[in-house]
Formats: C-alpha cells, structure tokens, sequence
C-alpha cells in the first residue's frame, strides 16, 4: 500500500512556459493504474496549461488552451509495474510533444502550439491537480524539474544514466524533490544536484 500525498508551488512567473519549449523530467514509482497527476499546471478540465500524468498503465502529456487540448500523447506502457521508471514529458511548441519512458522516445504528436501562450495564475501541483485535490499520486515522486527548453534524447539518456540512486538537474532547471513515502520500505533517497 502506497502513502498519498502532493506538494503544491506558488505560482511564480518562473514556472510559466509562456510560447517556449519545455521539458518535465520526474522519476516515479507505483503499482497503482489509474490517472493520477505527476506534474499539473493548468490542463485540469482543459483549462490552459500542461500537465504530465498516468493515465492506466502508460503516461499521459497535455497541452490545452482554454477547451481545445493541444497536444495529447501517450506513452511508457508498463508505469505501474512497482520498479522506478524516468519520465520526460517534452515539448516542441513548432513540431509537438512526445514522451520518453525510461529513455525510449515514444511517438511525436505533430501539432504546432507555438501561437499559444500557456502561462496561467495556477500554482504548479505535483502529486495532484493543481485545480482540485483530486487525480493524487499514489506511489513515488522524485527529482521532479522543469527545463524551459527541449531536452535532447542524448540530455535524457544521460540523467537516466547517472544511476539509480543519483540523478541530476542542471542549475537551468527549476527543480523540486517530492518523496511520497511508502510505509512499508520507507522513502526514496535521490539527490538532484545543480
């Protein structure tokens, strides 16, 4: 049985994507299917912003203005084995989004949002949605940042690589570390240097 739990971030100026590129890098454990928030800012009822989340056993990224999601992707079948996975949600305001699971690029939904300011008053959710305590994240959460540009197969590829126990965002990543404990092995330990 998994601890539930959610951090909440003021809204800051730092944390809107506005019309650029962005990434959302988050390490995530659970054995639960179901939709539960890893990142939220805007996106709830399909009000404008992003958010990256499990939708079942895959993972779900969304971009969406106002009623109209943008971009809506899925990926990283298998999210709710138990083990540790890496999930990067990135976003290509000219060609699209995609998700990588583990380092393996899923499909590009091709839409350009680039004419589409997402910035929002809403203050960034992790663990839940940021509209309503809703959608939590039953499971682990770690080393969870925002890039405002999009990483590269190659950047991905090399925080996965760091190891197991140690990942790392660089000082361009607004980052926050959420352990959501489970009782029965206690909390998970990453480090996210700078």
């Amino acid at each position: 049985q998994h601890a539930i739990g959610d951090a909440v971030v003021a809204a800051d100026d730092a944390l809107d994507v506005g019309n650029g590129d962005f990434s959302i890098v988050a390490w995530v454990r659970t054995s639960t299917a179901s939709a539960m928030r890893i990142w939220s800012k805007g996106s709830f009822w399909w009000t404008t912003g992003y958010m990256l989340r499990t939708a079942g056993s895959t993972v779900l990224l969304e971009v969406s203005e106002g009623g109209n999601p943008l971009i809506a992707t899925y990926g990283g079948a298998g999210v709710d084995d138990g083990a540790w996975h890496l999930v990067v949600g990135v976003v290509d305001r000219d060609l699209g989004g995609r998700i990588y699971f583990d380092g393996a690029a899923g499909s590009l939904a091709a839409v350009d949002s680039s004419a589409i300011d997402l910035s929002n008053a809403n203050n960034v959710a992790i663990g839940r949605y940021d509209g309503q305590a809703e959608e939590h994240f039953a499971g682990d959460l770690d080393d969870v940042c925002l890039f405002q540009r999009v990483l590269t197969a190659s950047e991905i590829a090399r925080i996965r690589c760091c190891s197991a126990k140690e990942q790392a965002c660089t000082s361009e990543a607004w980052a926050l570390t959420v352990t959501i404990e489970t009782p029965a092995t206690g909390a998970h330990s990453r480090r996210c240097l700078s």
